[in-house]
């Protein structure tokens, strides 16, 4: 049994803490996870290119000016120490990444 979580809200595994975050766009029910308050899982939501965050794939999202929307919504997170995407590695220069999107 599973359980879908909402915007913004969290559970705990031990001393482990995920909040989710909703950042729809490739897909309307798409997430990213925030562990710990500082390691950003962006999964889909977008891609690391040169060191930069773009919008993943054009040809793949359902709705790309959502995607832009989520990738704004996550510029703005602080004390983020660990970017990881699903397909284009992970960066540890959070700010550099998230500059030209704040």
């Amino acid at each position: 049994m599973y359980t879908l979580l909402e915007d913004g809200e969290a559970v705990n595994a031990g001393v482990v803490n995920v909040r989710a975050i909703a950042t729809p766009g490739l897909t309307p029910g798409h997430m990213t996870y925030l562990i710990n308050g500082e390691i950003l899982c962006a999964g889909d939501a977008l891609v690391l290119k040169d060191g930069s965050v773009e919008p993943f794939y054009h040809t793949w999202n359902l709705n790309h000016e959502m995607v832009e929307q989520s990738i704004r919504k996550l510029a703005v997170l602080e004390n983020i120490s660990v970017l990881c995407t699903a397909h284009t590695k992970s960066s540890r220069n959070f700010e550099g990444a998230m500059r030209q999107w704040r």
